[in-house]
C-alpha cells in the first residue's frame, strides 16, 4: 500500500485481510462514537470474512505512523448492491484517526493514500462518499468539517439510512445521514475544495 507523507511523518496503510483489527489494536475503537462502535466493528468483520472472493468491499486499512505506532484505520468499498451494478461511486469505509493523532496531516495522507489505490482497483470510479450522521448536530458539525477539508462537499438533503444501498451497510434505525461527495481523480488539498450549499 502507499506511504504518504504527513505534518507528523509518514503514514503506513497496511491491509487487513484476517482477524479482528479492533481486538488486535483496541485503541481503534477510540475513533469511533460509543453507541456506533458494535455497528462499525461487526461491519468491519463482515467484510473481512469475504477475503479475496470480493474485491469491490474487502479494502480495510490500519494505518501506522513512520515510527510504527497505530495511527488509524480506513479503506474503501463500492458503493453499490452488486458489483455488476454502479461502479462509479466508492465510499470510505470507518475512515478514522486516534484522537492522540488528530490535527497532524494523518487523515489528509490516509485519504490521499486511499484515493490512489481506489484509482488503481476501480478505475471506472468517478466519486468518492461519505454517509455522515445527522442524528448529533454537534458532533455532524465535526465531521462535516473534517471532510471538507478532504474536498468533500454535500450532494443533496440528509435521507433515512434505509433509502442508502444495501452496500452501505447503515443500521436501520440509525436516523438520517448526509451524503457528502468528492471526485476520485481530484489530489487533496487542490483542486477539490467546493462550496456547493
Amino acid at each position: 500500500m502507499n506511504n504518504m507523507a504527513t505534518e507528523g511523518g509518514v503514514v503506513i496503510l497496511e491491509g487487513v485481510f484476517s482477524g479482528n483489527p479492533f481486538a488486535d489494536y483496541p485503541t481503534l475503537r477510540e475513533i469511533f462514537d460509543p453507541e456506533r462502535r458494535a455497528h462499525i466493528e461487526a461491519d468491519t468483520l463482515a467484510d473481512i470474512a469475504l477475503g479475496i472472493h470480493d474485491p469491490y468491499r474487502n479494502h480495510i486499512y490500519v494505518a501506522r505512523s513512520d515510527a510504527g505506532d497505530v495511527v488509524g484505520i480506513t479503506g474503501f468499498f463500492l458503493l453499490a448492491a452488486e458489483p455488476t451494478t454502479e461502479r462509479d461511486t466508492i465510499s470510505l469505509r470507518w475512515h478514522g484517526v486516534l484522537p492522540a493523532y488528530r490535527g497532524q496531516g494523518y487523515s489528509e495522507a490516509m485519504f490521499e493514500a486511499v484515493r490512489r489505490f481506489a484509482m488503481y482497483c476501480m478505475p471506472e470510479a468517478n466519486w468518492f462518499v461519505e454517509l455522515v450522521p445527522m442524528a448529533d448536530p454537534q458532533k455532524a458539525s465535526r465531521v462535516v468539517r473534517h471532510f471538507r477539508r478532504l474536498g468533500f462537499w454535500f450532494d443533496d438533503e440528509p435521507k433515512d439510512a434505509r433509502t442508502f444501498s444495501p452496500g452501505a451497510a447503515l443500521p436501520a434505525d440509525s436516523g438520517l445521514w448526509q451524503t457528502m461527495r468528492r471526485e476520485v481523480g481530484s489530489i487533496v488539498g487542490l483542486n477539490d475544495r467546493r462550496d456547493h450549499e
